[in-house]
This record gives structure tokens, sequence and C-alpha cells, in this order.
């Protein structure tokens, strides 16, 4: 059996380029306000990073027009850290991200990263800072992959690397707020 549909429409809202390589877009989150929110690892989508390692938070109209909220940093040990790579948001309306590298890491350890919060007007703070994960100090892990917050408001989130066994962790923090 054949099932008909009607035509489909797409329409390219942006187009992400920060020479010499592209932005690396993350998942967009639909904010309470109406506005789309993402993450770049690579730049910004206007192109105003010229470094493969620096990363931004952009909110994005349903139209299209985009507005960094926050460029992270990249210069070694940079306390906001580098490669944001997934954003949630919050019950609060805040968003709240990870980095894969940084967070004001010694220079031997460069893949620490960290859980950060943002709010729609762009004011960042840094909630935790990891350890590199083959150092044997760091239980809390290293190099945070994945973030969600539960119905209590607690986030909760993975690491890659680091814990006991170097393997990685599973982690709980709180916001603040619930």
């Amino acid at each position: 059996m054949t099932v008909a549909s009607s035509a489909q429409t797409l329409t390219t809202l942006v187009n992400f380029n920060s020479p010499p390589s592209p932005d690396l877009p993350s998942a967009l989150v639909q904010g309470f306000d109406g506005n789309l929110y993402g993450a770049t690892s690579a730049g910004v989508a206007t192109g105003q990073c010229q470094s493969d390692s620096c990363g931004t938070v952009f909110r994005m109209t349903p139209d299209g027009k985009v507005t960094t909220l926050h460029s992270f940093c990249t210069q070694a040990n940079c306390p906001d850290s580098q490669l944001p790579n997934v954003l949630v948001e919050g019950t609060n309306g805040n968003l709240y991200g990870t980095t894969y590298k940084g967070g004001g890491c010694p220079k031997q350890y460069v893949n620490c990263g960290t859980v950060f919060q943002i709010d729609a007007a762009g004011k960042f703070s840094t909630l935790h800072s990891f350890c590199l994960g083959v150092h044997s100090n760091c239980p809390d892990g290293s190099s945070p992959t994945g973030l969600m917050q539960a119905a209590n408001g607690v986030l909760y989130g993975t690491t890659a690397g680091g814990g006991a066994y170097a393997s990685g962790t599973v982690f709980q923090i709180t916001t603040g707020v619930s």
C-alpha cells in the first residue's frame, strides 16, 4: 500500500562557516522563550572565531537570526573551557551544558572539561571543572559528554574518562535552583 504525502519544504536558515575548519553545531534545544539554542565546537555562525578549538553558545530566532551568547576561550588554562558538546534548558530557564576540554586544567591535563550555566542574556558561569581522566587523583571523571535535568532539578551526566578505573563516570550536580 502506498501512502500519499504532501510535498515537503526545506529552508536553510543558517550556514555555519569558520575557516579553516567547519563549525560543528550541536543539536538544538527550544527555549521557553520560543528561540532555539545550540553550541558550536569550532567557532561561531558568523565566522568570528578563527580557531578550531574554541566554540560558542548561540541563540537563533525561528527565522534564523543568530546571536552569540558566549564564546569559549582558546587559551591554555582557560577557566570557561573549550569544545561545548551538549545543551539542555533547565526548569529555571537557564541553559546548562558541558565542555569536553579545558576548565582551568594544568597544561599537562588537556581533557578536563566543565559543566556550565548560561542565561538568556549570556551571563556565563562554570559550575564544575573536571580533572584529566588518566590522572590518578581524578575521581569525578573527565571530558563530560552527556547531560540531562531530572524532575527533581538535579543535572545528571556522563564523562568519557576518569573515575576509579579511568573509563568514565556518571555524575550528578545541583544547579542551586530547583
